[in-house]
């Protein structure tokens, strides 16, 4: 029951992953299509990607997971879109250390 349960949870996270590959992609897309829109008013363009939020998520779920290289690419892919966020690079440094 347990090992079932395990495969169950591993699909779960799996399925989970791909999702918010997925709407990162779809979001990073959309944010660079309007960030230097100057006929947007300033208050309305992005400043920053709901993206980040997801591959945060995503680099702390392949972390749990010992999925390193995944979390590593994704921190990596999370701070390029918001360098100013200093949890990202601990988080980093944390997945860097453990490869």
């Amino acid at each position: 029951m347990s090992n079932e349960y395990g495969q169950k949870k591993l699909k779960i996270a799996t399925i989970a992953e791909t999702i918010l590959e997925d709407v990162g992609s779809i979001s990073t897309q959309i944010w660079r299509c309007y960030r230097g829109d100057r006929s947007l008013p300033k208050s309305y363009r992005p400043q920053s990607p709901p993206a980040f939020l997801g591959l945060q998520r995503l680099g702390d779920l392949c972390s749990q997971q010992e999925r390193l290289d995944k979390a590593i690419s994704a921190y990596t892919e999370a701070i390029k879109l918001k360098p100013e966020e200093p949890a990202v690079y601990r988080m980093l440094a944390a997945s860097q250390l453990k490869f």
